[in-house]
């Protein structure tokens, strides 16, 4: 009886190890399949950086080529001229739509609504009276966000109220403007 007392507790014994090897078998089954997760988050966030990177780079040479598209010459120039304009614009197409594709978005300002700071940029202030301070005149360049994040702001035009003259006394003014008479 002792001897299958000892047998049992011994079988009891290594049911237990083995349980705590399952144990720590699915933690750490659990703890790779986290780690895999995190880096394939990490390298999916490199590579959201890097095009982030090389599409900012592009911009440039995007807005260059819908410069060149919008001087494209009249009806009356000759069919090479048409041609290589029309070249022009075909890769202009192409490369936006590639970049469209990657995440690139325009951004662009609606004239008359108020300034968004976290869209736009003024880059001029005018003076009226006509529509309420803040509110956008005029889109000078358009703006350009990717993936959510604006890499380029709208460049606008904003309202701001007019200067108010006073037309009281000189005196008074001046003594305003330097309270120590110099």
């Amino acid at each position: 009886m002792d001897m299958l007392k000892k047998k049992l507790k011994s079988k009891e014994a290594e049911i237990e190890r083995l349980k705590e090897i399952e144990r720590y078998a699915i933690q750490l089954k659990s703890d790779f399949e986290h780690y895999r997760q995190l880096s394939q988050k990490e390298q999916q966030r490199t590579v959201d950086t890097a095009n982030e990177k090389l599409i900012e780079k592009m911009i440039p040479i995007l807005l260059n080529f819908e410069r060149a598209t919008k001087h494209t010459p009249a009806q009356k120039s000759s069919p090479e001229v048409q041609r290589v304009f029309k070249g022009y614009e075909m890769i202009y197409q192409m490369m936006r739509s590639v970049l469209e594709n990657e995440g690139l978005q325009k951004v662009d300002a609606l004239i008359g609504l108020p300034f968004d700071p976290f869209e736009q940029e003024v880059v001029e202030k005018v003076e009226t009276d006509t529509v309420p301070e803040g509110s956008v005149l005029e889109v000078v360049e358009g703006g350009f966000k990717f993936r959510g994040k604006v890499l380029i702001p709208v460049k606008v035009r904003a309202a701001v109220a007019p200067q108010t003259v006073n037309s009281g006394d000189d005196s008074k003014s001046k003594t305003d403007r330097n309270p120590e008479g110099e």
